[in-house]
């Protein structure tokens, strides 16, 4: 019988971090491929695959770590300013337990995106992650 996995299990790291408020994560993978036409294949076009993109997605509420989450955590106010660095953070994504199936790699972030509004309930934010070519790799996790 197949085992459930819990989605609560099912996770990002950016580095060896959390982040704070984390409510939703998931990712896809787009093959992508080019038409050939050889003459081989006596003028047949197919397809081959060439290599294919990675992106991942992440939400959450507006919380703030606390500080003695601060090695271990990441939160909205830290994607805002990692988002307009344009800079490469290295990644995992999949459950963080020893032989688990994991995809790890490097990645930008492209979209980060805050919104408030006037209750006194947390805000949301969202980011997106797209793995740069050539860095992502399938594997398992070890602690």
């Amino acid at each position: 019988m197949s085992d459930k996995k819990q989605a609560y299990k099912i996770s990002i790291l950016v580095g060896t971090r959390i982040f704070a408020g984390q409510t939703e994560n998931g990712s896809s993978i787009k093959p992508n491929f080019e038409t050939v036409l050889l003459k081989e294949d006596e003028g047949n076009e197919t397809e081959e695959f060439v290599d294919f993109d990675y992106e991942m997605n992440v939400s959450g509420l507006t919380y703030k770590k606390a500080t003695g989450e601060a090695s271990t955590h990441y939160d909205y106010s830290d994607l805002r300013a990692m988002s307009s660095s344009g800079g490469t953070v290295a990644f995992v994504y999949g459950e963080m337990a020893a032989g688990e199936a994991i995809v790890s790699g490097n990645a930008k972030i492209s979209e980060f995106n805050e919104a408030e509004n006037s209750s006194k309930q947390a805000g949301t934010w969202s980011c997106k992650l797209r793995a740069v070519k050539g860095t992502v790799v399938f594997g398992n996790y070890s602690s």
